[in-house]
């Protein structure tokens, strides 16, 4: 249920047993490009593996993990001041607007502007201006 090969490869060099199906049984690794079945999970044993888990996308996404560590900051701010801030635009531009407009004119901060659903870094970019946005 993968598009790559060397999982099987690897896992017939290690001696375990895949799941190709969503029949749980005798098996160590259930690798999918997909979500894992309810089904599935439960009737996992201890020592099985999987490769997907349930809600996953809300740290596997920048914006989800974003949202989401900035939600900790507020609750526990020492414990999570160790990532930038962080906005949703354009859901968040007025704080993220009234926060940039809150700098000196003269201590230009540079932002890391990332596109939503985009991965391995296509539409990055760093900008000092608010008319990059």
């Amino acid at each position: 249920m993968t598009q790559y090969s060397v999982v099987a490869d690897v896992a017939e060099e290690l001696n375990w047993k895949l799941q190709y199906s969503n029949d749980a049984g005798d098996w160590d690794i259930f690798w999918t490009d997909f979500a894992i079945d309810p089904d599935v999970l439960i009737k996992m044993h201890l020592f099985q593996k999987i490769n997907h888990y349930p809600g996953i996308h809300t740290i596997a996404r920048k914006n989800l993990l974003g949202m989401n560590l900035m939600n900790l900051r507020n609750h526990f701010p020492e414990e999570y001041n160790f990532f930038p801030l962080t906005w949703m635009l354009p859901l968040q531009y007025a704080d993220f607007r009234s926060y940039f407009d809150s700098k000196p004119k003269g201590k230009c901060r540079t932002y890391i502007v990332k596109p939503e659903a985009d991965c391995q870094g296509r539409g990055i970019f760093l900008t000092r201006r608010m008319d990059d946005l």
